[in-house]
């Protein structure tokens, strides 16, 4: 919380900061398995090969790459 604090600008839009902080960062996020042994809409994780990876997954990371999310 602390460096949210110090870096008033990082979560925008700035109407979101108290419902983001509340309800994701405080909470902490739980981690969310993307693969499954079975589901129609897939694709098979190679290394893992009882294991899909369903396509909105695929989508979600698309989406979160076009935003610029973790590049330097």
């Amino acid at each position: 919380l602390e460096f949210y604090d110090q870096n008033l600008d990082f979560i925008q839009p700035p109407s979101r900061k108290n419902e983001m902080i509340n309800n994701f960062i405080k909470p902490r996020l739980a981690d969310v398995a993307v693969s499954r042994t079975s589901f129609n809409c897939r694709f098979h994780v190679s290394s893992i090969t009882k294991h899909v990876f369903y396509f909105w997954n695929d989508a979600l990371f698309n989406y979160i790459s076009a935003l610029g999310y973790l590049s330097d």
